[in-house]
């Protein structure tokens, strides 16, 4: 929902907007909640929900394109079902790998993972089934060039809004105070925790780089989150959990950190993958210590300290690097806040996909031509 989100405001000035989908019983997206948003929404829980929830979105939809989001069957199979009956074109965005998102992991039996993606439309095989007609989409927005060489299309980062990003120290202040963090020397994680994304490499080195009273903020954990728990019981000095923050303040647990760390793994779930969390840092001037996966490098070259892999004696380094040199540090988050303006804002990704969306619909008008003279 994040990525759409990034979209939909990026798109809004220009057009009318209008966000479709399904609803698997949990409700938006809480760090969206407080979005003004265009919205329609149907339940979805398995194929004979599919049905019945996909023919009472399209039935009053008037669209003249579609962008979907993911290659998955309820976004990409339903926009290729609303262009074989209506003619509009589909624009698939990736910013993810839909395979090695839903792929069952080999310790399950394959009697087990046949009856469950038998019951759910939204698992692997029908990603995997996706994923091999993403060429068919009339173009593609690619989060990434590893996506790009895969599916082909137009490199859309994401983008947000800069003037977001200013917060008065008052704040910051405050938040600590309210966190127990007070003076500490703090490395602040945006995003959902997940073992691919380096979150306990990165408590470990903040435990091996010898900063006295180091913290490690992580906002986006949930209640009850397993992973959480276990990294919280095993770095209960260094983790401060946070749940997951509307958008409108996110700015402000950015802006109480003295470095992010973005530890991504090198993974099948990673292969390819921007990871929201580089625009936020980069827009909010924070200096980043990130792994070179996918295209960080491209961003981040020159204003951020990029390291080989998710190891925890590197990621201290990088850690020990900040500490000793906050000014160097700053003036990297600087420069890393400037590339952010030139390509990673909502106006920036705006200009992509408007001359995209230009092509694809005169495309599509020169094709309907020869019918209407006919």
């Amino acid at each position: 929902m994040y990525r759409t989100l990034l979209l939909y405001r990026a798109l809004q000035p220009s057009y009318d907007v209008e966000i479709v989908g399904f609803d698997k019983g949990r409700g938006l997206w809480g760090p969206v909640r407080s979005e003004r948003l265009s919205l329609r929404s149907e339940p979805l829980s398995g194929w004979g929900s599919l049905a019945r929830s996909s023919y009472r979105l399209l039935a009053p939809l008037e669209a003249d394109l579609v962008i979907a989001s993911k290659a998955r069957l309820p976004s990409f199979g339903l926009a290729l079902v609303n262009r074989l009956f209506r003619g509009t074109p589909v624009i698939l965005d990736v910013d993810d790998d839909e395979r090695a998102m839903t792929r069952p992991p080999e310790t399950v039996k394959a009697r087990t993972i046949l009856a469950y993606n038998l019951r759910n439309p939204d698992a692997y095989f029908s990603a995997l089934a996706m994923h091999r007609m993403a060429r068919s989409a009339d173009h593609v927005f690619c989060v990434s060039e590893f996506f790009r060489s895969l599916y082909g299309g137009s490199i859309v980062p994401h983008g947000l809004k800069p003037h977001e990003y200013y917060v008065a120290s008052e704040s910051v202040d405050s938040l600590r105070s309210e966190l127990g963090i007070h003076e500490a020397f703090v490395v602040v994680f945006v995003g959902t925790p997940r073992p691919h994304k380096g979150i306990a490499e990165t408590l470990e080195a903040a435990r091996r780089s010898g900063i006295d009273g180091i913290r490690v903020v992580v906002v986006g954990t949930a209640k009850g989150d397993s992973y959480v728990e276990n990294l919280a019981a095993e770095y209960p000095d260094i983790l401060v959990p946070v749940s997951s923050q509307p958008s409108e303040r996110i700015p402000y647990y950015l802006a109480l950190g003295d470095v992010t760390v973005i530890a991504q793994k090198d993974s099948p779930e990673s292969h390819g993958q921007m990871p929201a969390k580089l625009t936020d840092a980069m827009l909010a001037g924070l200096p980043i210590i990130a792994t070179s996966i996918s295209d960080i490098p491209k961003y981040l070259t020159g204003c951020g300290i990029l390291i080989e892999r998710a190891d925890p004696d590197l990621i201290a380094q990088g850690l020990r690097w900040v500490f000793e040199h906050p000014e160097e540090a700053k003036s990297f988050g600087l420069a890393a806040r400037n590339v952010a303006l030139e390509k990673l804002t909502d106006k920036a990704i705006s200009k992509t996909m408007q001359a995209a969306i230009s092509a694809v619909m005169q495309k599509r008008r020169a094709s309907r031509r020869p019918a209407e003279k006919a």
